[in-house]
């Protein structure tokens, strides 16, 4: 049974981007005994990956503090892309989520869909 949950979470979650940033998903998801366990997983690692983003969003903002003009307007840019795509992970996980609605698998393919996102995420705003 472990096995199976630990192979339906995968799937659903989908190849990881990094192998190093997947092992500590990978190990918990192999020691989760049920939906509820397998959650907590997804969910853990997706505070990791959440506030690895949000500390490069902030030295991002930090590197565009500069006091002129074309400075200020990357940091107005920037701001609005990180605003909009929020809202745009959120409504496409939700999205994703809805081929199961009802469902308790439906919460694993939402988790799963957040955390993936802000991966990239975090590995776009990395490359600036």
């Amino acid at each position: 049974m472990r096995i199976l949950l630990a192979l339906f979470a995968a799937a659903l979650i989908g190849a990881p981007a990094q192998a190093d940033a997947a092992e500590p998903l990978e190990a918990c998801l192999d020691t989760a005994n049920s939906t509820v366990e397998t959650r907590n997983c997804i969910g853990r690692d997706y505070e990791r990956n959440d506030g690895e983003l949000n500390a490069i969003y902030k030295r991002l903002l930090e590197k565009y503090s500069a006091d002129d003009a074309d400075t200020r307007e990357g940091r107005r840019r920037l701001i609005e892309a990180q605003r909009l795509w929020l809202r745009f992970r959120d409504a496409n996980c939700s999205w994703q989520g809805a081929k199961m609605i009802g469902g308790t698998s439906e919460d694993l393919i939402v988790a799963g869909c957040l955390n993936d996102m802000t991966k990239d995420r975090t590995k776009e705003l990395k490359a600036d």
